[in-house]
């Protein structure tokens, strides 16, 4: 379980993982050692799984982002297609939905043109 202070904590490292432990406490109010002590505490429990860097994808060249609605005529090659998606480096995400699509794939493109490109087949 956790309380208003795990919450606010785990609020602001969603916002900027990267501020360091004086800094937030600082915000917060808070002794540097609680904020620590609290932060190990939720990473041990699961709350925080992990920490990443956020891409400028303008700046890589992938700054096209696309999602796409796909429906399948098979409904049993799904775990295929699944599979052919997460080989792409150009996808990002990957859901299983309901409703007439069976699948929707955030993806990220140089331009328009290699969008016509993108197959899972």
């Amino acid at each position: 379980m956790i309380d208003e202070t795990d919450k606010k904590i785990l609020s602001e490292l969603s916002i900027d993982s990267s501020r360091n432990i004086e800094k937030l406490a600082k915000f917060l109010h808070l002794p540097r050692s609680t904020v620590h002590n609290r932060i190990k505490k939720l990473e041990k429990e699961g709350f925080i799984k992990g920490y990443r860097a956020i891409i400028d994808h303008e700046k890589i060249g992938r700054g096209l982002t696309t999602f796409m609605a796909i429906s399948l005529t098979e409904k049993a090659e799904i775990q295929d297609v699944l599979k052919k998606l997460a080989k792409d480096p150009r996808v990002e995400e990957i859901h299983t939905v309901t409703g007439r699509s069976d699948i929707l794939v955030k993806s990220r493109f140089h331009n328009p043109k290699e969008i016509a490109t993108f197959t899972f087949n």
